[in-house]
């Protein structure tokens, strides 16, 4: 059993609080083809506020640490991988670090020490790291950088948006936190995202709105900040200069769409205005911060709108709240007016005789074989399937579409804790196809997700499906690739 979260806080006075005004050290508690459809004429927007008066950039918060000191750092663990230097490589890591591996589809959580030995491993072999669209946020005694790492060894490369916590600590800046949030190997074949006319996802913002983009100009943000939420899923949103958007964006707003579940259309909605949102999972601290909890003074509303307008800065997009009629359910939608219906997948439980062919084809995968190779490696008391590691059950769920009687079949597995322990997640989508279950996802990287709905949209007999915060679609070379991504930046720590 967990001691509770602030026993586990002041018993560790090293943690890592992520907060912009307070960064202490403390342990964890627990482009698609262009539509066919005509869309319906927007409704005259708003006149927007006059720039000028309304185009003040958001203040930040506290001072934190000296940008130059912060570039230092990011600077020298650059330098230290690219010359192969392990010692000066592992100097730079906090006493209390975490860290979060990605490499195409398979993700690990580790704690310092398992991090660094994993890490001495990569050091065997000359490598160049660089870092692009690099990004500061400072807060007071820490920052956080943001930016794409591109990784390259003599066999292997990849690419991805990577997120580096620095702390302060004995007078040393030290990275507290480290997480590649996604990882796409270079060389794999490309999915392209469909055109927004053919597919809006929607998206929780303090209550459901329609993606619009993620390319944000954050200069064209105008007004204040809102605070939407604070309580878990942190959100703030902002204003947006309308005539400064894409052409397809604007074509969108005042649009009539309709909305679709897992079992069809739900509702006809209205496109209303557009804002920029910034959306992140502090870590529980940042939380009791805002509370009053360490000098019992709670932070006001405008304040905590600053902070996580800082921290979810990564995860920026552009989205739309919609207004209409009850629209419980609705994870997508599209222009009203298309002439075919999309074809929709509705799930099922699977039964027992099901589950057991669905975990037998899972099983039987090089990707999970892969896996299994991990969990062996923790010792003796690491046998069975991985998926049952520990008590764990995988979801299996049966998927059909009625007017074809097409059948998919999904599996989900995840078992272990992490840090210092194995822990591992995979899921796997087949078809049923003459009696036998034939796989649809890429056999060695098929990658962690939970399938919330599976549509074909273009009547391709491809299917795409939907997922928390983002889309994967089929992708020229087999298996599936995620071409919308929002899932917001994540600053609570698992170890």
């Amino acid at each position: 059993m967990r001691p509770p979260v602030r026993a586990l806080l002041l018993a560790l006075p090293f943690a890592l609080l992520l907060v912009p005004g307070v960064l202490l050290s403390a342990a964890c508690g627990d482009d698609g083809e262009p539509s066919s459809v005509t869309p319906a004429r927007p409704t005259d927007p708003e006149p927007d506020p006059d720039p000028e008066l309304d185009a003040t950039p958001i203040a930040t918060p506290l001072d934190g640490l000296p940008e130059g000191r912060v570039r230092g750092l990011l600077d020298a663990w650059l330098a230290a991988q690219n010359a192969g230097d392990f010692d000066a490589y592992s100097a730079l890591y906090g006493d209390r670090f975490e860290g979060v591996k990605r490499s195409g589809e398979r993700t690990y959580h580790y704690a310092r020490e398992p991090w660094l030995d994993d890490r001495r491993r990569m050091f065997a072999r000359p490598m160049q790291v660089s870092a692009e669209d690099v990004r500061i946020a400072r807060v007071a005694k820490g920052a956080v950088i943001s930016f794409e790492q591109h990784w390259s060894a003599a066999t292997y490369q990849d690419v991805g948006p990577k997120n580096l916590i620095v702390v302060e600590e004995r007078g040393e800046l030290r990275i507290g936190r480290e997480e590649m949030r996604a990882s796409q190997i270079l060389g794999r074949g490309e999915a392209g995202a469909p055109a927004l006319a053919e597919f809006l996802l929607v998206v929780d913002v303090g209550g459901p709105h329609v993606l619009l983009g993620v390319d944000v100009d954050e200069a064209s943000g105008r007004g204040p900040l809102t605070l939407v939420q604070k309580q878990g899923l942190a959100a703030a949103t902002r204003a947006v200069h309308v005539p400064a958007l894409d052409e397809p964006v604007r074509a969108m707003l005042g649009a009539e769409v309709e909305l679709f579940g897992t079992g069809g259309a739900v509702c006809r909605v209205t496109v209303g205005e557009a804002k920029i949102v910034h959306r992140v999972n502090p870590h529980f601290s940042t939380v009791q911060t805002w509370n009053g909890l360490f000098d019992e003074s709670p932070r006001d509303d405008e304040q905590i709108a600053i902070d996580v307008w800082e921290l979810g800065a990564a995860g920026a997009f552009l989205a739309a709240e919609i207004s209409g009629d009850d629209c419980a359910g609705a994870l997508w939608g599209r222009l009203a007016g298309a002439e075919e219906p999309p074809a929709v997948f509705a799930p099922y439980p699977a039964d027992p005789g099901q589950t057991r062919a669905a975990l037998s084809a899972f099983r039987g995968l090089p990707g999970y074989a892969l896996v299994t190779t991990d969990f062996r490696g923790y010792g003796r008391a690491y046998r069975g399937p991985w998926d049952a590691h520990g008590g764990a059950r995988a979801a299996v769920y049966r998927w059909r579409e009625a007017t074809t009687g097409r059948t998919l079949m999904t599996v989900r597995a995840r078992a272990g804790a992490g840090c210092a322990d194995f822990s591992a997640a995979q899921w796997g989508l087949f078809e049923e196809v003459d009696g036998s279950l034939s796989p649809r996802t890429d056999e060695t990287a098929p990658g962690d997700y939970e399938a919330r709905s599976i549509i074909d949209l273009d009547g391709d007999g491809l299917v795409e499906v939907i997922i928390a915060d983002g889309l994967l679609r089929p992708s020229a070379d087999g298996g599936y690739r995620q071409v919308i991504d929002v899932t917001p930046p994540y600053f609570d720590c698992d170890c």
